[in-house]
C-alpha cells in the first residue's frame, strides 16, 4: 500500500498551471461561489482529481465509492490525449498546499466514461476512476452513500456540494486552497427548465441546485464532485456537479447529473 504526501511546491506547480475546464457552452463547473471553508474530515469521500493531457492539465472534483473506485462528471475525463498515468486523484485533501496525516494519494489506472455521453448538455456526464491501489479508509477517508431512485430531495433537504476550484468568475481560491462548502437548494427540474428556457433541455437524469437569484453555486473546478442531501441521519450522494451558465448567476442555477438515474450503470461496473 503507497501513501505519498506531496510537498507544497508541487502542489503550487500543479495549481498555477491547472486551466478552467470552461472553455466552451455550456460551461463545465470548477467551484465554489458564496461558500465557507469546510473542516478537516467533514466530507471524507470528497477527492481531488488532477487530469493531464499532453499538453494541459485539468482539475475537477469526485467522490470514494469504495477503496478503489472514484465517481466524477465524464466531461472531466473526455479529453484528447488523456494521459491516464500522469493523472492522479487524491483523497483526504483539506487544504491542498498543506499535506496532512490522512491525505493519500493514487494513481489512475483506468477510467470508465458512460456510453451515452456525449456533451454535457446531452446528459450521461458521469464517469468512474479506477485507482490503481486501494486507499486506506478511516473517519477521514471513506466511501459515500448513493441515492437510490426512492429518494425524493426538494428545496427543503439539507443539501451540499464541495470543492476547491474558483469562488467566483475568473477569480481562483487563494493559498492554501481549503476545501469550500456551500449548501444549495434543490430545484425540481420543471421550475429549473423554465428559468433556463429553451437554452437547455434539462432531462430527467438531471437535477438543479442553487438560488433563484444566484449568491450561491458551484462554479469553475468543482466539475464532478459531490452533491450530497440528508436522508434521515446519512448523507447521500443525489447530484454529481456537470454544467451551468456563468457562476452564481440569476435564474441560472447549476445543473447536476441525477446519480439515483446512473446507480445500476455503476454497480454494473463495480462493486459497491
Amino acid at each position: 500500500m503507497k501513501m505519498l504526501f506531496l510537498p507544497l511546491l508541487f502542489w503550487i506547480l500543479i495549481l498555477s498551471t491547472t486551466e478552467v475546464i470552461g472553455d466552451f457552452a455550456p460551461q463545465s463547473r470548477m467551484s465554489i461561489v458564496g461558500g465557507q471553508d469546510a473542516y478537516l474530515g467533514k466530507w471524507p469521500w470528497m477527492a481531488f482529481v488532477q487530469v493531464k493531457t499532453f499538453s494541459r492539465t485539468f482539475q475537477c472534483g469526485g467522490s470514494l465509492l469504495n477503496d478503489r473506485w472514484v465517481l466524477t462528471a465524464a466531461h472531466c475525463l473526455k479529453k484528447p490525449f488523456l494521459e491516464i498515468c500522469n493523472s492522479l486523484v487524491v483523497l483526504g485533501g483539506h487544504k491542498l498546499d498543506v499535506c496532512n496525516e490522512h491525505q493519500q494519494t493514487r494513481s489512475i489506472r483506468r477510467v470508465i466514461l458512460h456510453e451515452g455521453y456525449t456533451n454535457t448538455n446531452q446528459g450521461s456526464d458521469i464517469a468512474l476512476v479506477e485507482l490503481d491501489s486501494p486507499v486506506s479508509t478511516s473517519k477521514f477517508i471513506s466511501p459515500v452513500t448513493l441515492a437510490d431512485s426512492s429518494d425524493r430531495f426538494n428545496e427543503t433537504s439539507e443539501c451540499w456540494a464541495t470543492g476547491w476550484g474558483n469562488i467566483g468568475t475568473q477569480e481562483p481560491l487563494q493559498w492554501p486552497h481549503t476545501l469550500q462548502e456551500v449548501r444549495l437548494p434543490i430545484i425540481d427540474n420543471q421550475h429549473c427548465q423554465k428559468m433556463y428556457n429553451s437554452k437547455y433541455t434539462i432531462q430527467p437524469g438531471m437535477m438543479c441546485a442553487g438560488f433563484k437569484d444566484g449568491r450561491k453555486d458551484t462554479c469553475q473546478g468543482d466539475s464532478g464532485g459531490p452533491l450530497v442531501c440528508k436522508r434521515g441521519n446519512r448523507w447521500v450522494q443525489a447530484g454529481v456537479v456537470s454544467f451551468g451558465k456563468g457562476c452564481a448567476q440569476p435564474f441560472s442555477p447549476g445543473v447536476y447529473t441525477r446519480v439515483s438515474s446512473y446507480k445500476a450503470w455503476i454497480t454494473e461496473h463495480i462493486q459497491l
